[in-house]
Protein backbone atom coordinates (compact mmCIF):
# COMPACT_ATOMS: atom_id res chain seq x y z
CA UNK A 1 0.00 0.00 0.00
CA UNK A 2 1.29 3.37 -0.60
CA UNK A 3 0.26 6.65 1.65
CA UNK A 4 0.95 10.17 0.13
CA UNK A 5 -0.13 13.86 1.52
CA UNK A 6 -2.56 15.63 -0.46
CA UNK A 7 -3.80 18.94 0.42
CA UNK A 8 -6.82 17.58 2.35
CA UNK A 9 -4.72 15.32 3.83
CA UNK A 10 -4.09 11.94 3.03
CA UNK A 11 -4.39 9.76 -0.32
CA UNK A 12 -3.98 5.82 0.49
CA UNK A 13 -3.77 3.57 -2.89
CA UNK A 14 -3.48 0.08 -3.40
CA UNK A 15 -4.06 -2.88 -6.06
CA UNK A 16 -7.03 -5.21 -6.03
CA UNK A 17 -7.39 -7.77 -8.49
CA UNK A 18 -4.52 -5.70 -10.76
CA UNK A 19 -6.59 -2.95 -10.87
CA UNK A 20 -5.33 0.34 -8.57
CA UNK A 21 -7.00 1.86 -6.09
CA UNK A 22 -7.17 4.49 -3.58
CA UNK A 23 -9.39 6.48 -1.22
CA UNK A 24 -9.01 10.18 0.78
CA UNK A 25 -8.99 10.52 4.22
CA UNK A 26 -9.79 14.61 4.95
CA UNK A 27 -7.69 15.96 7.46
CA UNK A 28 -5.55 12.70 8.36
CA UNK A 29 -1.41 12.48 8.96
CA UNK A 30 -0.49 10.06 6.25
CA UNK A 31 2.47 8.69 8.14
CA UNK A 32 0.04 8.17 10.89
CA UNK A 33 -2.46 6.43 9.02
CA UNK A 34 0.31 4.03 7.58
CA UNK A 35 1.36 3.23 11.03
CA UNK A 36 -1.79 2.37 12.32
CA UNK A 37 -2.31 0.19 9.49
CA UNK A 38 1.54 -1.18 9.87
CA UNK A 39 0.61 -1.87 13.65
CA UNK A 40 -2.54 -3.57 12.79
CA UNK A 41 -0.70 -5.99 10.46
CA UNK A 42 1.88 -6.96 12.93
CA UNK A 43 -0.61 -7.22 16.04
CA UNK A 44 -2.49 -9.97 13.57
CA UNK A 45 0.97 -12.04 12.89
CA UNK A 46 1.97 -11.85 16.40
CA UNK A 47 -1.07 -13.09 17.80
CA UNK A 48 -0.99 -16.38 15.11
CA UNK A 49 3.07 -16.13 16.64
CA UNK A 50 3.35 -16.56 12.23
CA UNK A 51 5.85 -15.48 10.04
CA UNK A 52 4.91 -12.63 8.35
CA UNK A 53 7.00 -13.48 4.91
CA UNK A 54 7.44 -10.11 3.32
CA UNK A 55 7.67 -6.38 4.89
CA UNK A 56 9.07 -3.61 2.83
CA UNK A 57 9.08 -0.06 3.41
CA UNK A 58 10.33 2.43 1.48
CA UNK A 59 10.37 6.86 2.07
CA UNK A 60 10.23 9.02 -0.73
CA UNK A 61 11.66 11.99 0.37
CA UNK A 62 13.57 12.32 3.40
CA UNK A 63 11.17 15.34 5.05
CA UNK A 64 9.45 12.33 6.95
CA UNK A 65 12.34 9.87 6.58
CA UNK A 66 13.64 10.21 10.15
CA UNK A 67 9.69 10.46 11.18
CA UNK A 68 9.17 6.91 9.86
CA UNK A 69 12.06 5.43 10.95
CA UNK A 70 11.20 6.55 14.47
CA UNK A 71 7.77 4.86 14.40
CA UNK A 72 8.96 1.96 12.97
CA UNK A 73 11.50 0.83 15.53
CA UNK A 74 8.47 2.07 18.20
CA UNK A 75 6.98 -0.86 16.88
CA UNK A 76 9.25 -3.83 15.20
CA UNK A 77 11.06 -5.46 18.12
CA UNK A 78 10.69 -8.91 18.35
CA UNK A 79 8.46 -9.23 14.75
CA UNK A 80 8.85 -12.40 12.91
CA UNK A 81 9.91 -11.33 9.36
CA UNK A 82 11.18 -13.54 7.10
CA UNK A 83 11.85 -10.95 4.01
CA UNK A 84 13.02 -7.40 5.10
CA UNK A 85 13.41 -4.47 2.60
CA UNK A 86 13.82 -0.77 3.85
CA UNK A 87 14.94 2.25 2.73
CA UNK A 88 17.03 3.64 5.32
CA UNK A 89 18.04 7.87 5.60
CA UNK A 90 21.70 7.20 6.72
CA UNK A 91 23.31 3.76 6.62
CA UNK A 92 24.16 3.44 10.22
CA UNK A 93 20.25 3.07 10.71
CA UNK A 94 19.92 0.16 9.69
CA UNK A 95 21.94 -1.16 12.52
CA UNK A 96 19.43 0.10 15.13
CA UNK A 97 16.40 -1.50 13.00
CA UNK A 98 17.99 -5.08 12.19
CA UNK A 99 18.43 -5.70 15.98
CA UNK A 100 15.02 -5.37 16.25
CA UNK A 101 14.15 -8.06 13.95
CA UNK A 102 13.88 -11.77 15.10
CA UNK A 103 17.08 -13.65 14.10
CA UNK A 104 15.88 -17.34 13.44
CA UNK A 105 12.70 -15.88 11.34
CA UNK A 106 14.60 -13.24 9.12
CA UNK A 107 16.47 -15.13 5.97
CA UNK A 108 16.97 -11.71 3.21
CA UNK A 109 17.57 -8.47 3.68
CA UNK A 110 18.03 -5.57 1.45
CA UNK A 111 18.50 -2.26 2.55
CA UNK A 112 18.79 0.57 -0.13
CA UNK A 113 20.55 4.37 0.90
CA UNK A 114 18.88 7.41 0.14
CA UNK A 115 21.12 9.24 -1.98
CA UNK A 116 21.91 7.70 -5.65
CA UNK A 117 25.41 5.55 -5.92
CA UNK A 118 27.07 8.38 -7.42
CA UNK A 119 26.08 10.66 -4.34
CA UNK A 120 25.81 7.20 -1.97
CA UNK A 121 27.28 7.39 1.91
CA UNK A 122 29.27 4.98 3.33
CA UNK A 123 28.70 2.35 5.74
CA UNK A 124 31.96 1.98 7.13
CA UNK A 125 34.06 -0.84 8.31
CA UNK A 126 33.39 -0.45 12.43
CA UNK A 127 29.64 -0.30 11.27
CA UNK A 128 29.90 -3.31 9.20
CA UNK A 129 31.74 -4.91 12.46
CA UNK A 130 28.67 -3.78 14.81
CA UNK A 131 26.23 -5.81 12.12
CA UNK A 132 28.70 -8.76 11.34
CA UNK A 133 28.27 -9.85 14.72
CA UNK A 134 24.60 -9.74 15.17
CA UNK A 135 22.96 -13.03 15.08
CA UNK A 136 20.46 -11.70 12.40
CA UNK A 137 23.53 -11.81 10.44
CA UNK A 138 24.69 -14.41 11.34
CA UNK A 139 21.41 -16.21 10.26
CA UNK A 140 21.28 -14.49 7.09
CA UNK A 141 20.70 -16.41 3.46
CA UNK A 142 20.29 -13.93 0.88
CA UNK A 143 21.70 -10.23 1.44
CA UNK A 144 21.57 -6.67 -1.15
CA UNK A 145 22.66 -2.99 -0.30
CA UNK A 146 21.43 -0.86 -2.89
CA UNK A 147 23.38 2.65 -2.62
CA UNK A 148 25.44 2.32 -0.13
CA UNK A 149 29.01 1.78 -0.24
CA UNK A 150 30.47 -0.50 2.59
CA UNK A 151 33.70 -1.67 3.97
CA UNK A 152 34.18 -5.51 5.85
CA UNK A 153 36.18 -8.29 4.65
CA UNK A 154 35.00 -10.76 1.79
CA UNK A 155 34.91 -13.50 4.50
CA UNK A 156 31.68 -12.01 6.06
CA UNK A 157 29.68 -13.02 3.11
CA UNK A 158 31.23 -16.66 2.97
CA UNK A 159 27.86 -17.96 5.07
CA UNK A 160 24.86 -16.62 2.35
CA UNK A 161 23.44 -17.65 -0.54
CA UNK A 162 22.65 -14.74 -2.99
CA UNK A 163 25.16 -11.53 -2.48
CA UNK A 164 24.60 -8.18 -4.15
CA UNK A 165 26.72 -5.25 -2.58
CA UNK A 166 28.97 -2.12 -3.62
CA UNK A 167 32.91 -1.86 -2.68
CA UNK A 168 34.29 1.53 -3.97
CA UNK A 169 37.26 -0.68 -4.87
CA UNK A 170 37.56 -4.35 -5.64
CA UNK A 171 41.09 -5.98 -5.73
CA UNK A 172 42.30 -9.07 -7.41
CA UNK A 173 43.06 -10.22 -3.89
CA UNK A 174 38.84 -9.66 -3.10
CA UNK A 175 37.93 -11.52 -6.66
CA UNK A 176 40.46 -14.42 -6.21
CA UNK A 177 39.08 -15.51 -2.13
CA UNK A 178 35.53 -15.35 -3.50
CA UNK A 179 36.39 -17.69 -6.55
CA UNK A 180 37.82 -20.06 -4.27
CA UNK A 181 34.89 -19.57 -1.71
CA UNK A 182 32.87 -20.80 -4.63
CA UNK A 183 34.66 -23.61 -5.33
CA UNK A 184 34.56 -24.60 -1.67
CA UNK A 185 31.25 -23.81 -0.62
CA UNK A 186 28.56 -25.35 -1.85
CA UNK A 187 25.97 -22.64 -0.42
CA UNK A 188 27.06 -19.48 -2.58
CA UNK A 189 25.10 -19.42 -5.52
CA UNK A 190 25.20 -15.71 -7.01
CA UNK A 191 27.07 -12.54 -6.02
CA UNK A 192 26.67 -9.47 -7.69
CA UNK A 193 29.18 -6.97 -6.50
CA UNK A 194 29.67 -3.09 -7.79
CA UNK A 195 32.54 -0.80 -7.75
CA UNK A 196 34.40 2.34 -8.38
CA UNK A 197 37.28 1.28 -9.48
CA UNK A 198 38.81 -2.08 -10.24
CA UNK A 199 41.90 -3.49 -11.65
CA UNK A 200 41.16 -6.98 -10.92
CA UNK A 201 39.91 -7.83 -14.49
CA UNK A 202 43.62 -6.80 -16.18
CA UNK A 203 45.09 -9.07 -13.03
CA UNK A 204 42.80 -12.10 -14.02
CA UNK A 205 44.11 -12.05 -17.60
CA UNK A 206 47.59 -12.42 -16.56
CA UNK A 207 46.67 -14.90 -14.25
CA UNK A 208 43.85 -17.03 -15.83
CA UNK A 209 44.60 -15.82 -19.47
CA UNK A 210 42.02 -14.09 -21.83
CA UNK A 211 38.66 -14.41 -21.03
CA UNK A 212 35.42 -15.21 -23.18
CA UNK A 213 34.43 -11.37 -24.43
CA UNK A 214 30.83 -10.74 -26.00
CA UNK A 215 29.36 -7.75 -26.80
CA UNK A 216 25.80 -7.89 -27.00
CA UNK A 217 23.24 -6.18 -29.62
CA UNK A 218 22.39 -3.61 -27.09
CA UNK A 219 26.26 -2.47 -27.07
CA UNK A 220 27.21 -4.13 -23.49
CA UNK A 221 30.42 -5.74 -23.29
CA UNK A 222 30.83 -8.54 -20.83
CA UNK A 223 34.44 -10.58 -19.88
CA UNK A 224 34.04 -13.79 -18.55
CA UNK A 225 36.05 -16.88 -16.86
CA UNK A 226 34.82 -20.25 -15.90
CA UNK A 227 36.09 -22.24 -13.29
CA UNK A 228 35.10 -26.14 -13.04
CA UNK A 229 33.51 -26.93 -9.54
CA UNK A 230 34.43 -30.41 -7.56
CA UNK A 231 32.20 -32.82 -7.52
CA UNK A 232 29.31 -30.72 -8.69
CA UNK A 233 28.23 -30.50 -13.03
CA UNK A 234 28.65 -26.94 -12.36
CA UNK A 235 31.43 -24.24 -13.36
CA UNK A 236 31.83 -21.28 -11.74
CA UNK A 237 31.27 -17.89 -14.12
CA UNK A 238 33.02 -15.22 -13.08
CA UNK A 239 31.81 -12.27 -15.56
CA UNK A 240 33.32 -8.09 -15.63
CA UNK A 241 30.15 -5.86 -16.96
CA UNK A 242 30.17 -2.57 -16.54
CA UNK A 243 31.35 -1.30 -13.35
CA UNK A 244 30.19 -5.34 -11.68
CA UNK A 245 31.28 -8.41 -11.09
CA UNK A 246 29.13 -11.26 -11.26
CA UNK A 247 29.97 -14.70 -9.77
CA UNK A 248 27.59 -17.69 -10.73
CA UNK A 249 27.06 -20.89 -10.92
CA UNK A 250 26.38 -22.32 -14.08
CA UNK A 251 25.04 -25.64 -15.87
CA UNK A 252 28.28 -27.97 -17.91
CA UNK A 253 25.57 -28.60 -20.30
CA UNK A 254 24.67 -24.66 -21.22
Amino acid sequence: MDYFKNQRGTTVSWYKNCVRTSKSLEDADYVGVAFEDISAVFQVFQDKNTVLEVFRMDFHGKSEGKRCQEKLISILKNHKIGIFEITVMEPKDILEILLLLDPESLKRLRVTGSLKRGDAEELGSQDMEEMVRMEQWKGLEELEIREIWIQTPIQNFFHLKRINVAFKEVTVEMVLELKEAYLSLTQMEYLEIHYETSNSKEKLIQLHGPPLEETSRFGVTTWKWFFKIPEFQLSLSICYVRNSIIFDCVNEEN
